[in-house]
């Protein structure tokens, strides 16, 4: 009987062990999946800042970039759409893709990295071929500015 013994230990050990593996591949398959699941839905929504106070799609979303020479850009984006005023010239640019980081008026570019507190917003000029051209201003996305 103390033979049997071992043997019924080595088996149990080995069928928690089999249980921990699987136990484990499940809990990686599943972040997996969840990772893949917020990378696929968080990546259009980062360039595209959310609305506050909620709200339908086309309701603008208002938030206020800190710039570096310490002004306050209140901008408004709608979908395709992001307008501010800068300088005492207010500027209404249109989305360079359906995924809006770049967008364009006569003179001017506004890049997004990002939404929410602490994304990036910076102004350029536009070159007269449509290329990004001078750095003018970098910003930070800060709401309650």
């Amino acid at each position: 009987m103390s033979a049997v013994r071992p043997l019924h230990h080595a088996a149990l050990l080995a069928s928690l062990f089999a249980v921990g593996l699987v136990a484990c591949s499940k809990k990686e398959e599943s972040t997996a999946a969840t990772d893949s699941a917020a990378a696929s839905t968080s990546a259009p929504a980062a360039a595209a800042p959310a609305a506050s106070g909620g709200g339908s799609a086309d309701a603008p979303a208002n938030t206020k970039y800190l710039c570096s020479s310490n002004i306050v850009l209140a901008v408004s984006y709608k979908p395709g759409v992001a307008k501010f005023t800068y300088k005492d010239k207010p500027l209404e640019f249109k989305a360079e893709a359906a995924e809006p980081t770049r967008y364009i008026t006569a003179g001017y570019e506004w890049w997004v990295n990002g939404r929410g507190q602490g994304a990036n917003g910076n102004l350029y000029t536009q070159a007269a071929d449509g290329t990004t051209g001078e750095f003018i201003e970098g910003c930070i996305e800060n709401p309650n500015k």
